[in-house]
């Protein structure tokens, strides 16, 4: 139990240095260009997270730690290489799993949508494989009155599902897909959210056979 604690106490503080850094920081998190370097320890954590959590998979804090870690990271590179590079790195079953775990925290729903919405063009068959579909339909009916994760589900739901083939939007259907967009663009035209509306939508004629918009 005093190891768990030392090493949460740590995970917990690497996560506010990341939260504190400016983005041209954060892209160091998993650089492999980095060896000899001041900065070198930043490219081994994402890594030393992934062995931490895979310890201590019921710890709340180091799950949110891991998440924002690899969220913020994800958000500030602009280099595909070295975005590709971490996607790679992080196991889509880890992702899918922590969701499962904390359903009842709300922000950390959000990023882990998100996660999946950058995750998505490298490991579309991985996520839906690991139940991915099944954690963001149950993630949009228990915050169903919430924008972001109405929104965020849409996208997440129609970037993992891809383009037509390969048996994705089929497992998209069957996990309640359809119900779930359909349910979120009724709820965004409420809200009055053009915007947000017309990307929920897209995600709706994905999932609808016939390819029809609302």
């Amino acid at each position: 139990p005093n190891d768990e604690r030392r090493v949460e106490l740590a995970v917990k503080c690497f996560k506010m240095y990341m939260v504190l850094s400016q983005d041209d920081e954060r892209t160091k998190f998993g650089s492999e260009q980095l060896k000899n370097s001041a900065g070198y320890f930043l490219g081994l954590f994402p890594d030393r997270l992934i062995a931490v959590y895979q310890k201590y998979t019921n710890n709340t804090e180091i799950m949110v730690g891991l998440i924002v870690c690899f969220f913020l990271a994800f958000r500030a590179l602009a280099d595909g290489d070295a975005a590709t590079t971490l996607i790679s790195k992080l196991d889509a079953k880890i992702v899918v799993s922590i969701m499962d775990k904390t359903l009842e925290d709300l922000r950390l729903q959000q990023d882990c949508m998100w996660m999946l919405n950058f995750m998505a063009n490298s490991k579309r068959d991985e996520i839906a494989k690991a139940g991915g579909f099944t954690s963001i339909v149950r993630s949009m009916k228990r915050w169903n009155e919430d924008e972001k994760v109405q929104l965020f589900g849409c996208i997440a739901i129609m970037n993992v599902c891809g383009e037509r083939g390969g048996g994705r939007g089929k497992k998209a259907r069957s996990a309640g897909c359809e119900a779930a967009v359909k349910s979120a663009c009724e709820y965004l035209e409420k809200g009055g959210d053009n915007e947000s509306l017309a990307a929920a939508k897209l995600a709706y004629k994905r999932m609808n056979k016939k390819c029809e918009l609302m």
